[in-house]
């Protein structure tokens, strides 16, 4: 088996992988996943780069030109935020959360149950963001930034983007967890 998950394109590694026991649906969900990933990295790139650009030219601008812009400020805080919220998800696919191991070594038992209830607690949390939002969307229609006349409501649908997508990373998280668990229960049995 490969080392990297996108490579379940392949019509022999989509067999093998069918045959130890997964099914079509889960297969399914792997390739969306695969996809928002690539979405997810593609949009914290570009987002970066934005903001690099943007200091380089205010920078300029400032020290060379003698002048100022405006813009700048604005659009690095909205791509930062574009850059946070892409990665959530992906931070949580890869299990690369800030964490304590010094409660894992004292409690090694409990590993799975507290690892389930954060999930379960930040799954809540994201829901609860979600609803902030879509109370917050009629306000911010037709509102632009002052300087960059950016529509702020673009910044709002990727965090709704975003928050899906950390979302069903936690969902997806869960469920291998608890098939994990399953798994690992019937083979002692």
């Amino acid at each position: 088996m490969h080392g990297r998950s996108d490579k379940y394109f392949f019509k022999e590694d989509r067999e093998e992988y069918v045959s130890r026991g997964v099914t079509e649906r889960r297969l399914e969900m792997k390739k969306l996943m695969n996809v928002c990933n690539k979405v997810c990295y593609l949009v914290g790139c570009l987002s970066i780069s934005v903001i690099c650009c943007a200091v380089v030219a205010q920078v300029f601008n400032r020290f060379v030109l003698n002048g100022a812009f405006k813009w700048t400020d604005e659009i690095s805080q909205m791509m930062l935020i574009v850059m946070v919220f892409s990665g959530m998800g992906l931070v949580e696919q890869n299990n690369e959360q800030i964490r304590m191991e010094m409660i894992y070594k004292i409690f090694p038992k409990w590993r799975f149950g507290i690892d389930l209830v954060l999930k379960i607690i930040t799954a809540f949390f994201t829901l609860v963001l979600l609803y902030s939002e879509k109370l917050l969307f009629p306000s911010i229609r037709g509102v632009v930034a002052k300087a960059s006349q950016i529509p702020i409501i673009f910044v709002h649908v990727v965090m709704i983007a975003g928050l899906v997508f950390w979302l069903l990373s936690i969902i997806l998280g869960i469920i291998e967890m608890l098939m994990n668990k399953h798994k690992n229960a019937g083979g002692l049995a």
